[in-house]
């Protein structure tokens, strides 16, 4: 199998040179395993807080082999496959997502090019969103209790080192706070790329930016992507936030083809308030208020 070496560097551990606690060791890997796996699911799926069991690409993907410990305040080395051995098939779908992985590509170097835009404050980028950074934030902890830094390290050739410490997890908090919360949103553009058998899709809005997202497959039928694509559709669905309020992302929980009327959805990617007029008037509504037989319908089905 075909892999690169690193090596994580611990600075000012509370053990002997070259030794780590067991307790500290497990926090690290679970910290590092956590923020590689939604380094790469928003990497390849879009967004980094899909649900579920993680699928055996992504398990695979994230098993570092260690391969030594070494003095030099403690230096850890592990070996990390490469995408093209564990995720090969999922790299294939380069034209849906902006973010493009590539078959020499590791977890490491995903979470490296992250870190990098993320301290750019390229507020606009695909390589980071709300779940990332809260993973990122997860070391606080570890760098208060155990180590005053952390630095990973490769071959000169790969240029992806990268480090946390407690001043740029500071950093990272404050543009994980500017991140809206997800919200439930209804907006139209052209149904512009699907990829099918994983229920993926891109919408063109009006003023030519897109938006990438999913169907709820629990919810919506597969097949009705294949009808719809090309042509103009209307989704509702929560929507993931860039830290300019920018919609990044849509997990679409109904899907219809676009129809007089809706005109007044058909916005660019950033927050419109009117997009969510429906859910703040469902929330203020009285149990047994006669907007109940209207609300959750698209316009023309209610009574």
């Amino acid at each position: 199998m075909k892999t690169v070496k690193y090596k994580i560097k611990l600075s000012n551990l509370n053990t002997p040179k070259g030794t780590i606690s067991v307790l500290a060791l497990r926090e690290l890997v679970e910290r590092l395993i956590d923020t590689s796996e939604k380094a790469l699911k928003l990497a390849i799926d879009g967004t980094s807080s899909k649900k579920g069991q993680p699928p055996a690409w992504l398990k695979a993907s994230v098993d570092f082999l260690v391969t030594g410990l070494k003095e030099g305040s403690t230096v850890i080395e592990i070996d990390c496959p490469t995408l093209k051995e564990t995720a090969k098939e999922k790299i294939a779908q380069r034209d849906l997502w902006s973010i493009v992985p590539d078959e020499n590509d590791t977890a490491l170097s995903i979470v490296s090019r992250s870190l990098i835009e993320t301290a750019k404050k390229n507020y606009n980028s695909n390589y980071f969103d709300a779940g990332l950074l809260k993973s990122f934030s997860s070391f606080d902890l570890f760098l208060k209790k155990y180590s005053s830094s952390i630095d990973i390290t490769t071959t000169k050739s790969r240029k992806e080192d990268f480090s946390f410490d407690v001043k740029k997890i500071e950093k990272i908090n404050l543009i994980e706070q500017s991140i809206p919360e997800p919200r439930k949103i209804v907006i139209s553009g052209l149904f512009d790329l699907i990829e099918h058998s994983e229920g993926k899709f891109r919408l063109k809005v009006k003023t030519g930016e897109t938006i990438t997202g999913e169907i709820d497959r629990e919810l919506i039928d597969k097949e009705k992507m294949r009808l719809l694509w090309g042509k103009e559709a209307t989704i509702k669905g929560w929507a993931e936030f860039t830290p300019k309020n920018k919609i990044r992302y849509i997990k679409a929980d109904l899907i219809k083809e676009f129809e007089n009327g809706d005109e007044f959805l058909n916005y660019s990617t950033h927050i419109q308030e009117n997009l969510f007029v429906a859910e703040k008037v469902s929330k203020g509504l009285a149990k047994d208020s006669p907007l109940k037989e209207i609300w959750g319908k698209w316009p023309g089905d209610e009574s």
